[in-house]
């Protein structure tokens, strides 16, 4: 017959291996994730510096429909969006909006990025965007001018671009954790057999001798 002792012997190592495991998974996809867009925030700051001589070029000629239609057709045919903003948070020109509607964006100055930049000359930030309903993640840098003024230069990318690299992510974890776990499956039948079988009819052995039966060997 089946051993109780036994069974709970290999839930007693199988058990927490598991635990172990998905908790494991667990915080490696929480880090990861984290990492991952940590990443494309530094990946954006980046092409947001290259675009600081250009976009001082443009601001200084005081043009803000020729500075809205160079900013859009920069971005043209990327998942980019590009975005001007004075020091008092007014936004001067977006790639993601027409003429008519920068008229009506409301203020900067309270996005997380924007006020990050003007505090410490750079920003970035994870955020849905309160304008087009789309989650980004954003990069922005400060700008001066010849007459001491400050310009935000910012560039945002949708979170959608990360998706396939997300399933891909999440695939790979998924393929790992069931390694694990097959691994810890493998273990357990190997203890029952050297260890654990041995060790549950020795004391199913002692507790029938307990209860009189003098012929179990």
């Amino acid at each position: 017959t089946r051993s109780p002792l036994l069974a709970r012997l290999q839930l007693a190592v199988l058990v927490p291996t598991a635990i172990a495991l998905v908790a494991m998974a667990v915080l490696t996809g929480i880090l990861e994730l984290r990492v991952i867009r940590e990443g494309s925030a530094a990946q954006l700051a980046e092409v947001t510096r290259l675009l600081l001589p250009t976009v001082s070029e443009h601001v200084a000629r005081r043009d803000p429909v020729e500075l809205e239609r160079w900013a859009t057709d920069l971005v043209r045919g990327t998942n980019l969006r590009l975005t001007v903003i004075d020091g008092r948070g007014t936004v001067l020109a977006d790639s993601a909006r027409s003429p008519d509607e920068l008229a009506r964006m409301e203020n900067h100055l309270d996005r997380p990025e924007v006020r990050a930049a003007l505090d410490r000359g750079s920003g970035t930030a994870t955020r849905r965007s309160d304008t087009t309903r789309v989650e980004y993640v954003y990069a922005a840098q400060t700008l001066t001018l010849g007459q001491g003024e400050l310009v935000v230069v910012r560039v945002a990318q949708p979170l959608t671009h990360l998706g396939s690299l997300y399933g891909k992510f999440w695939k790979s974890l998924l393929l790992a954790s069931l390694a694990g776990l097959a691994s810890a499956a493998l273990v357990v039948i190997w203890l029952r057999h050297r260890l654990l079988a041995p060790l549950a009819a020795a004391a199913d052995g002692a507790h029938r001798l307990a209860g009189g039966d003098l012929d179990h060997r």
